[in-house]
């Protein structure tokens, strides 16, 4: 991670402080910082792969602050998008069944996201084994802070379903 993402992400962090009035989100973030210094691979390191076989670096995802691949959608507007609306699913689930509503949300020009939770669909993670439900909501946090830090002009809206509603 260079220097400018490292202050841009610091950034966000603190903005996320502010919103959201903890420290949790700050030292999350910062973790994530550390982790992500550039490093030469090991000779014969191979990619690593969503629990379907597919290298990452095929898929769209981010990494939480505990080093793990999260397999993310992301369903974009033609034109300038007027809000952002993250979807968050529930448990034993994944984010591909909102396909259809993420669809019809995008043709009203809203830029929909959402990402596989912690061992859910193409995302890392022991399936379905909730240790601490706060990992979730710190990771949606982190996803959200990404989103609003390229787009910081835009309301934000989140849509849960089942366990994804409790953020």
């Amino acid at each position: 991670m260079d220097g400018v993402t490292a202050a841009v992400c610091f950034l966000v962090a603190a903005f996320s402080c502010y919103l959201y009035g903890g420290s949790d989100v700050l030292s999350s973030l910062l973790r994530v910082s550390v982790a992500d210094e550039p490093s030469m691979p090991e000779p014969g390191d191979a990619p690593r792969r969503s629990p379907q076989g597919v290298p990452y670096t095929e898929l769209r995802h981010i990494v939480n602050a505990d080093g793990l691949h999260l397999f993310c959608r992301y369903w974009e507007p033609t034109g300038p998008p007027r809000a952002l609306v993250f979807i968050a699913h529930g448990a034993g689930e994944h984010s591909g069944p909102y396909e259809e509503i993420a669809q019809r949300l995008k043709e009203l020009s809203l830029l929909v996201f959402a990402h596989d939770h912690v061992g859910h669909g193409q995302s890392e993670g022991d399936r379905m084994n909730i240790r601490d439900f706060q990992v979730y909501i710190r990771d949606s946090l982190q996803h959200i802070d990404l989103m609003k830090s390229c787009h910081p002009d835009l309301p934000i809206f989140i849509v849960g379903h089942s366990m994804g509603d409790v953020f």
